[in-house]
C-alpha cells in the first residue's frame, strides 16, 4: 500500500519507455488506457496477456475465496505493476484488479515485457527490486495483522495510506479517499468496526473523519497509536 522504494527510478523508466521504447524492443508503443472507478482491469482466473503499469489512482486487488468471499489482498496506487507475478510464473491470475478511484493504466504486452527484461537491465533490475519490496511489504502486513491491536492496524494502515493519496489527479491535496469497506477489508474488521475506531480517532483530534474522506490532522499522535515509535 505505501509507495515502493524503487517509485522514482520506475517512474522514470517509464517516462523514457513511453517515447523509446520500440527503440529497445521493436514494438509498438505501450498502451495507455483510463479506467473509472469501480472498473475491472483484470479478472480473477483470466490468462495474463501482458502486466500493467499505474500511471495515476487506486485498484484494489482482492480474491474470492471457495466460499464465494471475497478478501481485499492490498490497495496499490500510481508507479507500480499489477498482475506481473501470474505473468512471470505462467499462472492465471490469483487475484481480481480493480479501480477503487479513475485510474490510467499503462499495459504492456507479454512479448514487450519480457523484451524489456531481457534487453533493459534498469527494468529488469526494478523489477527485482519490486519484487522484493511486494515480498517484504506482504510479511510487513501479516506481522501487523497478527501482532497488532485493531487501533494500531487501523493507524498504520491511514499513515501508509496518506503517503501516498496524491496519486488521485482529480484532487490536489492527500485526502484519503478509499472505500471505508476496502479499507476495512484490509485490516481484517468489518466496516461497523471500523466505523467505530475512526470515530475514536475523530474525537482525539487525530483525524478528521467525513464520509467522503479522511484527513490526517495528528500524525505523530497517529504513529504512537500505530505502535511504530515510542
Amino acid at each position: 500500500m505505501a509507495q515502493l522504494k524503487n517509485e522514482k527510478p520506475l517512474k522514470e523508466l517509464f517516462e523514457r519507455l513511453t517515447t523509446s521504447h520500440a527503440e529497445l524492443t521493436g514494438n509498438g508503443p505501450l498502451t495507455a488506457k483510463k479506467y473509472r472507478k469501480g472498473q475491472t482491469i483484470f479478472q480473477q482466473g483470466s490468462i495474463p496477456k501482458g502486466a500493467h503499469y499505474i500511471k495515476s489512482g487506486w485498484v484494489k486487488i482482492s480474491r474470492v475465496d471457495g466460499n464465494g468471499n471475497e478478501k481485499v489482498l492490498r490497495l496499490v496506487t500510481k508507479n507500480q505493476f499489477i498482475g506481473h507475478l501470474s505473468l512471470i510464473k505462467k499462472w492465471d491470475y490469483l487475484s481480481t484488479a480493480v479501480a477503487v478511484t479513475d485510474c490510467e493504466v499503462f499495459f504492456i504486452a507479454k512479448q514487450v515485457f519480457f523484451e524489456l527484461l531481457q534487453k533493459d537491465n534498469t527494468f529488469a533490475s526494478l523489477v527485482i527490486e519490486m519484487l522484493a519490496d511486494e515480498l517484504v511489504e506482504t510479511e510487513t502486513h501479516l506481522d501487523t495483522l497478527l501482532t497488532k491491536n485493531i487501533q494500531e492496524r487501523i493507524a498504520n494502515l491511514l499513515l501508509s495510506l496518506e503517503q501516498s493519496s496524491d496519486a488521485d489527479p482529480t484532487f490536489n491535496d492527500s485526502l484519503i479517499r478509499l472505500p471505508k469497506k476496502d479499507l476495512a477489508a484490509i485490516v481484517n474488521i468489518t466496516p461497523e468496526t471500523l466505523s467505530r475506531h475512526l470515530k475514536v480517532l475523530d474525537d482525539k483530534g487525530l483525524i478528521e473523519n467525513n464520509k467522503d474522506h479522511i484527513e490526517l490532522l495528528n500524525r505523530k499522535g497517529l504513529l504512537k497509536k500505530s505502535n511504530l515509535v515510542d
